[in-house]
């Protein structure tokens, strides 16, 4: 309910004949809003239970009352009514929303830092393992340039601005060999900076320099050490994260390699427990998403991948793989038959491409091409001939990979 509207005892209220009553149920106690027949245009209430033809309503969700308690005299809509609270809404208490309203930012300001959030690791997907690596490199070497070229500008001794740019070499190191080349480069870089005080040191003697030295060569190989330790941890987390991958960035379904795994899967549960499933394939050509913009392809990509999950049943996997040349869709649909699986797959080609063409793509009337598979009726030769040419989608995308996805 929003600022202004009272919460009244329900022995205070004198009601006309002609309002109807609208009842909350709070904590403690009943409270009752007076409201006319006609809805006083941009009033809303929350929860929004409102209906036009009831003469009063009873909310049984736990609400909280906010506001301060006073005496006083106010207008809730239109008529003059005496309250003693005012400046009072009524709220059901947050674990009393509905499951999908719980995570909903109340706030505008947290509403655009989950946008930002978002976005930031939508581009990281985007960029993918080895991206990310080059971007972290790019960002320390940029980082560390911009420390020396302030110090530089600010009339430090040279000889300090030099040990800066010292941390450079490491950080490459650190970067490419982990811990063990990190120290190693931070020991050199402990030597190279006594070469580049030995002027001093011939002349004044090492005494002066010695804590100035000493605490260099411990910042050097600290920071290969430390930095390797982290570059070491984070390519784990890449690897990882490179092997269990199964969702595909563009559409957000699965990917290529679920899509060896599952079928694998699928096939040997058949040969065990005498089941069959289907798979619905729809290919169109790459070349067709060339006209539209870069963010235009990818919002369309993205929405197809959307339409094409909310287009199955819950038990059924939908992938997507691309070569660069041919975008596959794939359905595998268990405990399906071969004339189902032919119905859907039908289905499902012109929706692909009527969804396409909405977009702007540039379909000709057979670009667009659909089959279906049944095992065990269609035999295992067809479905290893799709896994071979999503096995090739998978080595592109992880060399090495291939392979071993088409022999499993």
């Amino acid at each position: 309910m929003p600022t202004g509207i009272e919460v009244l005892p329900r022995r205070s209220v004198m009601v006309p004949r002609h309002m109807k009553m609208l009842s909350f149920v709070t904590r403690n106690r009943i409270a009752i809003v007076p409201r006319p027949a006609v809805v006083t245009p941009g009033l809303t209430l929350r929860p929004p239970h409102r209906p036009a033809s009831a003469s009063s309503l009873e909310i049984t969700s736990e609400l909280r009352s906010s506001g301060s308690p006073s005496g006083g005299i106010t207008t809730v809509n239109g008529c003059l009514i005496s309250s003693l609270q005012v400046r009072t809404w009524v709220s059901p208490l947050r674990f009393a929303w509905p499951i999908g309203m719980r995570n909903m930012p109340i706030n505008p300001n947290r509403a655009r830092r989950d946008r930002r959030i978002e976005g930031m690791r939508e581009r990281l997907r985007r960029l993918g393992p080895v991206g990310t690596r080059r971007l972290l490199v790019a960002v320390g070497l940029i980082i560390l340039l911009a420390v020396a070229g302030t110090m530089y500008l600010r009339g430090v001794e040279r000889v300090e601005v030099m040990a800066t740019l010292l941390f450079i070499p490491i950080f490459v190191a650190f970067a490419t060999w982990g811990l063990k080349g990190g120290v190693i480069a931070g020991a050199l870089a402990a030597l190279a900076y006594v070469g580049l005080r030995y002027p001093a040191i011939e002349a004044v003697g090492i005494g002066r320099f010695s804590g100035l030295i000493a605490s260099r060569a411990l910042g050097f190989i600290a920071f290969g050490a430390i930095g390797g330790t982290a570059n070491e941890i984070l390519e784990a987390s890449l690897q990882k994260l490179e092997l269990y991958d199964q969702i595909d960035d563009e559409t957000g379904l699965f990917n290529a390699r679920f899509f060896l795994e599952d079928t694998d899967l699928e096939v040997s549960r058949s040969k065990r427990y005498k089941t069959i499933f289907s798979i619905a394939v729809v290919e169109f050509p790459a070349s067709s998403l060339e006209p539209l913009k870069r963010r235009q392809r990818a919002a369309a990509t993205k929405e197809l991948g959307r339409l094409l999950g909310e287009s199955i049943r819950d038990v059924d996997r939908a992938v997507h793989g691309s070569d660069g040349v041919t975008n596959r869709l794939a359905v595998v649909m268990p405990e399906t038959g071969a004339e189902g699986a032919v119905i859907f797959t039908e289905r499902l080609r012109n929706k692909v491409g009527e969804y396409l063409r909405i977009k702007g793509a540039q379909l000709g009337p057979t670009d667009i091409v659909s089959r279906s598979i049944t095992y065990p009726h269609d035999g295992e030769p067809e479905v290893q001939k799709l896994r071979s040419e999503f096995a090739s989608i998978e080595g592109l995308q992880q060399p090495g990979s291939a392979e071993d996805g088409a022999d499993s």
